[in-house]
């Protein structure tokens, strides 16, 4: 790896609603998982980032029973970005649909 180029981790994200889906979200390692933390504001060793600075979407997204966090600049394909006083989030669109019912 060239100096200064940065490692992606992907990390398979799954839509129950959409029987047999999923996809590929590329993060930072720097970001994502027990690296580094960049982006986080407080950071768990099991969980990832739990809350963003500023500027940045806190993006939640579950394995199975585990549940991890990351800091991003812009939410993902099937989310979007909801800023708010304590934290901006990354929101599934599938639970503003399931809510309307």
């Amino acid at each position: 790896m060239e100096p200064g180029a940065k490692q992606l981790l992907s990390v398979p994200v799954s839509y129950p609603w959409l029987s047999g889906t999923s996809s590929l979200l590329c993060l930072p390692v720097g970001a994502a998982l027990f690296e580094n933390c960049t982006g986080c504001v407080m950071c768990s060793e099991d969980n990832g980032c739990i809350s963003c600075q500023q500027r940045l979407f806190l993006l939640i997204w579950r394995d199975g029973i585990r549940q991890y966090g990351a800091c991003v600049h812009a939410c993902p394909p099937g989310y979007f970005g909801v800023r708010g006083q304590e934290v901006n989030r990354c929101i599934s669109r599938y639970l503003l649909a399931k809510g309307k019912k």
